[in-house]
Formats: structure tokens, sequence, C-alpha cells
């Protein structure tokens, strides 16, 4: 299990926080290995380890994993005022609907523009309270399937406690196919949950894996199966600068990983995948870890950007990163090269000046070219959304969404590595061609973030 870390982000972070001491972390380490050990016939690993469940995933929690999922937060007014929050509770006034990519959509053809641009193929409708806005989902939900008829796949977030069977026909009627209801929002309340299955075909309860609520949660889960419920998914508590002084109320510990998670939520999510287990439930519980958030969504935003602004000669990592390998040497033998590989019909990009030049090229052309390694630069690039570019911003991509808007994406330098030793050229080949993961990261530590996304749960420390 490969570990990740996180310094000082912002200035409220370390302010009070329990952090596991080392004897701590080797017995909680010790305790989750013991669990997963006692499931290791019952089961299922997704996504390189982050996500386990006891079944089969909601096609939604697939089309996540896989980076073709769009999390459109149609308002962010809520009807409740849970501790874990990980948003802004003071908001007052209704905002809005905007993307995980903070961009804000008032058209829905835009939106749909925005899907058939960057090749999604799943859309969740968050909030806040989702039914709050009603009509703005409903509006956006009826766009999105006229355009896409079947080939995307619906689903809409509630808390339950405005669910009604006027909402829910009307839903069905638009073409949702999936309604996830968050139960711990509402002290567990089954009742929406089972009217809902009445009218949706997939419902689908999503809770945070609160340790105050095991025994509910527990009791709940062999309910769920008699209300209708087809998937149970469970998340690890995140910490934000909106919730963080509640957990440091109920003495939470905190880990030094991306996203703040808390220790305690994954050991009350993994018992509960246990419990499930040992029941042989017919019922699919799902653990969605903050390891998972991290890795997968965030390599998916990079992703979907780095599809439509990567060069011909430009490759794109399975981390999400765009690669860029290029060598520097004399004019007239770069020319020579670029010509060869042209003929190959590798592409390629030269930059040339009367003293000096610079080849661009992809990892294919490597077996056709024999390169000093200390000639050869390798850098990463990060791409990004803008709504604004400026005319000092090099090397951006603009994409429209219908006659008034334009998206620009961008791509900011992430790491550069020139002066290349031999060996070290060998080690990134071998890291690009597929190479053991242990092994690559013993030797290229600082490159292989770039290329490679981490496998299983994090080490508890």
């Amino acid at each position: 299990m490969m570990g990740e870390k996180t310094g000082p982000q912002n200035n409220w972070l370390y302010s009070g926080f329990r952090w596991l001491p080392a004897k701590e972390a080797l017995s909680a380490q010790k305790k989750r290995a013991r669990i997963l050990k006692e499931l290791s016939g019952s089961l299922r690993y997704h996504f390189s380890g982050s996500k386990i469940s006891t079944g089969r995933l909601s096609p939604g929690c697939t089309i996540c994993g896989n980076g073709r999922w769009s999390c459109l937060f149609v308002n962010g007014l809520c009807t409740a005022n849970c501790f874990y929050c990980p948003q802004d509770r003071s908001i007052k006034e209704e905002r809005a609907p905007f993307c995980q990519e903070g961009l804000r959509f008032d058209s829905p053809d835009e939106y749909v523009i925005f899907l058939q641009k960057f090749g999604f193929r799943g859309v969740g409708f968050s909030g806040g309270e989702s039914l709050l806005a009603f009509k703005t989902a409903a509006r956006f939900i009826k766009k999105i399937r006229e355009a896409f008829k079947h080939n995307i796949y619906l689903w809409l977030y509630t808390n339950g406690k405005l669910i009604d069977s006027s909402k829910l026909r009307r839903l069905r009627q638009l073409g949702l196919n999936e309604i996830r209801f968050n139960i711990s929002a509402d002290n567990y309340n089954l009742k929406p949950v089972a009217l809902a299955a009445r009218f949706i075909d997939t419902v689908t309860v999503e809770i945070p894996a609160i340790p105050e609520d095991y025994d509910k949660a527990l009791k709940s889960i062999r309910q769920m199966q008699e209300s209708g419920v087809k998937f149970l998914n469970l998340h690890q508590l995140s910490t934000t600068k909106y919730n963080y002084k509640n957990f440091l109320a109920r003495e939470y510990t905190f880990l030094r990983q991306p996203h703040l998670p808390v220790l305690e939520s994954e050991i009350t999510a993994l018992s509960l995948l246990k419990y499930a287990a040992d029941a042989r439930l017919r019922l699919p519980v799902h653990y969605c870890s903050c390891s998972y958030q991290c890795r997968f969504q965030e390599a998916g935003l990079r992703k979907r950007s780095a599809m439509l602004a990567a060069a011909g000669w430009e490759e794109i990592t399975p981390a999400g990163f765009i690669r860029s390998i290029s060598l520097r040497g004399a004019p007239a033998g770069l020319e020579k090269i670029a010509a060869a590989l042209k003929h190959r019909r590798l592409p390629v990009l030269l930059n040339a000046t009367a003293a000096s030049a610079e080849l661009f090229f992809s990892s294919a052309a490597l077996k056709h070219i024999h390169p000093a390694a200390k000639d050869i630069i390798i850098r990463y690039l990060k791409p990004f959304l803008s709504e604004t570019a400026s005319v000092s911003d090099k090397d951006v991509t603009e994409i429209a969404l219908g006659a008034k808007r334009k998206l620009f994406i961008k791509k900011e330098l992430a790491a550069k590595y020139a002066g290349i030793t031999p060996q070290r050229f060998r080690d990134f080949r071998r890291l690009i061609n597929g190479g053991p993961a242990a092994k690559q990261k013993a030797r290229l530590p600082a490159w292989i973030k770039w290329e490679r996304l981490n496998e299983g749960l994090p080490a508890i420390d």
C-alpha cells in the first residue's frame, strides 16, 4: 500500500487536530488488515484497490471511476445542517448551477455541449438539497436526455425530506436512471426510499460512515433490502474548513493524507462491510475511500481536458498528466531525426533557431532513435479548464460552448527533468512500458506520481 501525504495548505489546517501517534497508527493498520483478511473471500476490489465492495458497483459509480462523470450542483441551499457537510452552510441566497470544475451553467444548452465536448457518460445532480431546486434540476435533466437519448446515465442526490410521488413520477418521465438518498441527514428514515423504489429503477442509499451512527446504520441495512434499495455506498468522512470544528469537537483522528480523512470513519465503513458479508446480504455494500476520490476523481478531471489539449506528439499518462519528451541538440542533426520520424508517420514538433533546436516526439519514436540521455528533457503538464485566456498564455486550446461562450484548456508545468543519466533514462523507459510499480517507485520516486495512480488503501500513519 503506497502512502500519500498532505501538507499545510490552508491557515485552518493543523489547528488543534488530533494526529495519530506512531504506536496507534500501527495498531490501526493491524486492525484494518485483520478486517480485510477476514473478508478476503467476500470482497471485490475496484480501481486499483481504492474502492472495496461486497458486490457489484452501481452504474453511476463505475462511470465515476472511469472518469466520465460530471457532477452538477444545481443549488447551494439545503433542508439539513449535517455536522459533516463539506460545503459552506452559511449560504442564504440561491446560486446558479455549477459543476465540479467550478464552471457555472445558467443554460442547460451550454451544459449539454460541455458534456458532449468532454465525452461524459454520466451526470449526478447534487446540491445543497437538489429538490429545493426541483424545477432547475428537471430542466437540465430534460435537455440532457433529449440530447443524449439513452447514451448517458443520470442520477440525483437527495436527503429525501422533500420527496413525494409527484416529483418521483416527473423524474421517471424525464428519464432519471437512479436516485441516491443520504438517509443520515434524516435520522436514517427509509420511508422516502421505499416510496422512490416504486418509481425509479435504481434506488441507492449513499451515506458517510459516521462512527457514532454505527448501530443505526447496522440496523437500517437489513431494512434497506426490504425497502427496494439496490446499492449501499459508504463514504469516508473528509475534512474541509467548513466542518473541521465539528470534527474536532467529536475528537476524531485525522490522517495526513489528501482530503484529511477521518480514521474512525474508515474503520466504521469496513466494519459495516464485514457485517454485510457475514450476514450474506444480497445488498451490495461499497466503501468509497478518500484515497479513491483523490486519485480517480481528480485524474478524471485532468484526463478529460488532456484528451482535448494534448498535441499529437504528447501523451496522456494513466494519472491524467500530459507527458512531453524532447531532445535538444544542433539544428542540422535534429532536422535529420525529425525527417526520419516523419517518414515513419510519427508526430513531431521541431523548434529551431540558427544556434539551437528542440525536437518534441512521442515515446513511440524512442525505438527508432538513440539519443544521449543527457540531451533528453521530460516534462509533465497539468491540464486545467479556465473561463479566460490572455495573449500571454501559450499553448491554449479553445472550446466553444455555443455561439456566446468559450472555455480554455491551459497546460501548467508540473515537473521537468533534464540532465538525465543513462540509468535513469532506462528506468523511465521501463516505467512508461509498464514496469513493476514497486520497483519503479524505488528508482523514480519523484516521477511515478505523474505516470501512475497509487494502488490500494494508503498506509495509516
